[in-house]
């Protein structure tokens, strides 16, 4: 569509208004008039048109800043020129006479012009009325009396009434409620028994003052403050009683066409809208993470042309191999940022949890090893005979303070471990064992079991809350039908699947997923290769076997028989700590309330189940608790709303997200790169089967990369997604990690970090 030249000059005309050089916007206007540019019959008529809209913008100032006296003197010199047969065009001081920016004809009568001021005088004369009396009734110091209100009404508002006279331009002018109720016996009855009855309580205000009786139309309040209900009176005032009595569009005589309605800094919004189109074009784009600054240090104003768009982004996007750890003597499957982000945890089957210092180039602070003697020392669960072999670290997570971490290892057993001194162990490595007894001493503090045989696959903290008495807490999945609720100290407290409050089949949301591998209408985007390829050589992952009866493959996710009591691969919390979710091997879903734990009469409600037609092996939650994403076997992600979910107790399926392989091992998945100004991941990552890491875009599901990363399964993915940088650090919030059977923690960013 091509762009009418009258649009660019009254783009330019209402721009350089906005800038506040309203001389050059009336001197553009005169030279596109010389030039014949829009001369019809005759020129524009362009009369102070840079005036007219400082009329309007001094007409709200005043008005919303209370200076009343100041617009009726204004209307009082309007009316004094009407009387008189003077000239409507007449400039008033420095301000253009009112019928310029009226909404009404240029011809009307002089009477009836008058008849429309007094009615914007006296509903500015009953707002001031009104004020002085929530004014006198909350803030009385002994300026005004029920006398003085008397007085005002007596003096201010009944002679005015009486001068007006309702013709046909009010009445288009003003609503009907407000019309209808300009006659003295109404207003006198409703104003003067307010009166009578002040000074007005913070309830009677409400309910005498504000209600469509007096006010002619409904206000919805949220505070009971004088400052509060005196700007809802004066919102009132200007969007309610004058909405119509100004001309829609203040440039109309200045330019033709004058159906375009520019709003303000409109060259800005244009500029803006146009610039985030041109960046959305690449698929390697991402917004700033900076919260103070509109435009980043590494980013240009204008982005190149489109055909070089990608090309400008791809060097910035966060896939660079920054650093290859080999602290790990065996395979590594899990891996955890902490929640400020300083920290890095990994697990691994070698039974080692190994913590690095994000802001000293990963340097490793602590190993914690479990041996026996600090096993049976911290031991406080002898009700069950323990599972000797192997204690390959399954799942890890931490405090919210980063004072505790939890473990899950192969051997049943879960570990709480103290580190409060971690902070002191500063550039300091090693392995900690309970004989070091100084400031850096990280200790095993509780070690127990669910019960017997009774395995741990994963496990995550509550946030704080009033409820815990500042005693962390966290919940554990089984996936030998646990559920349940521990302190720090190993103190059970909430079996979720003891204490559910059964739903009737109306209450209960469940929503069935057919199986699509048939008639999946979803499009695999084809990838780029990353640069960073690697040699690849036969890998056999290690069976992982415990000595269960009921032992099952760490990888194989066999069943998917429906029971109330789930079997639990993985689990989530929500941030506000109020919804829990778990992933079950029976490809089911599952959304708990999250009670009061230290309660004993509390219960839980499940509200909701998703019934899916893959293996779930992961799941977790967006930072602002919109999303929940799912990792299901054999080669799909599912991301899901969950936004009003506590409301409404339905989820939303939002995207699936296709292009890796997940058939043979548990994937675990991660939300990636947090939107500082909107508290929003904007990519989804996931690890496969062969070693390579996939990225999403979240929001169009473009897989956008895959960057070859381990050799054999890479097993976990985690991204720094809580670091939030200042002036003095880089933004470690770019970096992620991935982990894999080849021993070796990966560190990703960008190459200029």
């Amino acid at each position: 569509m091509e762009i009418p030249e009258s649009f660019v000059y009254r783009l330019l005309h209402g721009t350089l208004n906005d800038l506040g050089l309203n001389n050059v916007a009336d001197k553009l206007i005169e030279e596109i008039n010389d030039k014949g540019l829009y001369v019809e019959d005759s020129k524009v008529n362009i009369p102070n048109s840079s005036k007219k809209v400082k009329l309007i913008e001094w007409f709200n100032s005043n008005l919303s800043n209370g200076k009343y006296d100041d617009v009726i003197d204004y209307l009082e010199n309007n009316l004094k020129i009407y009387s008189t047969n003077g000239d409507v065009g007449e400039d008033i001081g420095k301000l253009p006479n009112l019928h310029s920016v009226l909404n009404v004809s240029q011809e009307i009568d002089l009477n009836d012009l008058s008849s429309v001021v007094l009615v914007i005088m006296y509903l500015i004369k009953r707002i001031e009325f009104l004020e002085k009396l929530i004014n006198f009734s909350l803030n009385n110091n002994g300026t005004e009396t029920n006398n003085n209100l008397i007085q005002f009404l007596s003096d201010e508002l009944g002679p005015i009434l009486d001068t007006i006279v309702l013709n046909d331009q009010c009445n288009d002018l003003f609503d009907e409620n407000v019309i209808h109720n300009l006659t003295r016996e109404l207003e006198s009855s409703k104003l003067l028994s307010l009166i009578m009855e002040s000074p007005l309580t913070d309830f009677q205000i409400e309910n005498l003052i504000f209600n469509k009786q007096i006010l002619f139309f409904n206000i919805h309040l949220k505070d009971n403050s004088s400052k509060y209900l005196i700007k809802k009176l004066r919102q009132l005032l200007m969007q309610k009683y004058l909405n119509k009595v100004f001309k829609d569009d203040f440039y109309e005589t200045s330019l033709p066409l004058f159906n375009y309605k520019l709003p303000h800094n409109f060259l800005n919004k244009i500029i803006e809208d146009s610039l985030e189109f041109n960046r959305l074009k690449s698929k390697y784009y991402l917004p700033f993470r900076s919260i103070n600054n509109d435009i980043d240090d590494d980013d240009e104003f204008l982005p190149p042309s489109e055909s070089n768009i990608n090309n400008f982004y791809k060097p910035r996007f966060p896939n660079k191999l920054l650093h290859t750890l080999s602290n790990h003597s065996g395979q590594v499957w899990f891996t955890k940022f902490s929640p400020s982000g300083k920290y890095l945890i990994t697990g691994a089957a070698d039974g080692k949890l190994i913590i690095y210092d994000v802001l000293n180039n990963f340097e490793v602070l602590a190993t914690l090893i479990s041996d026996d003697l600090s096993d049976k020392t911290a031991f406080i669960n002898s009700t069950y005979k323990q599972v000797s072999g192997s204690k390959a670290v399954i799942y890890c997570c931490w405090d919210p303070n980063e004072e505790f971490l939890v473990s899950g290892s192969l051997d049943t057993r879960v570990r709480i471990w103290d580190i409060r001194n971690l902070k002191n162990k500063i550039k300091k490595s090693g392995r900690i064992t309970r004989s070091n007894n100084d400031d850096t001493e990280i200790k095993l503090t509780a070690c127990f079991v669910l019960g017997e045989k009774i395995r741990t696959w994963s496990c995550e903290f509550l946030p704080p809350n009033n409820d815990s008495h500042n005693i962390p807490q966290f919940i554990i999945g089984s996936p030998d039908k646990v559920l349940k609720a521990y302190d720090i100290f190993g103190t059970e407290l909430f079996d979720f699947y003891g204490n559910t409050k059964e739903n009737s089949v109306d209450d209960l949301t469940d929503v069935k997923m057919k199986n699509e591998d048939d008639d999946d209408e979803s499009e695999v985007i084809e990838y780029e290769d990353d640069e960073h390829d690697v040699d690849r050589i036969p890998t056999r992952s290690i069976n992982l076997q415990t000595s269960s009866s009921s032992s099952t493959n760490l990888r194989d996710m066999g069943s998917s028989k429906q029971d109330s009591f789930n079997r639990i691969n993985d689990l989530s919390i929500s941030p506000d700590g109020k919804i829990l979710v778990t992933a079950n091997n029976n490809k089911q879903v599952d959304f708990y309330t999250i009670p009061n734990l230290v309660n004993v009469e509390s219960v839980t409600n499940r509200i909701a189940s998703i019934n899916l037609h893959g293996r779930l092996t992961s799941c977790s939650i967006s930072k602002n608790g919109k999303f929940l994403l799912l990792s299901l076997g054999p080669d799909e992600l599912q991301i899901w709303n969950i936004e009003n979910l506590a409301d409404t107790g339905k989820p939303i399926l939002f995207k699936k997200l296709l292009g890796h392989s997940q058939s043979t091992f548990i994937i675990r998945s991660c939300f990636g790169y947090v939107d500082l100004k909107n508290n929003q991941e904007e990519l989804v990552l996931s690890g496969s089967d062969e070693g390579d890491i996939y990225i999403w875009n979240l929001f169009s599901g473009q897989l956008i990369n895959r960057v070859k990363g381990h050799i054999g399964a890479c097993n976990s993915v985690d991204w720094n997604t809580s670091f939030v940088p200042t002036a003095t650090t880089k933004d470690y919030g770019k970096v992620w990690c991935s982990v894999g059977d080849d021993k070796l923690v990966k560190i990703w960013g960008p190459g200029n970090l």
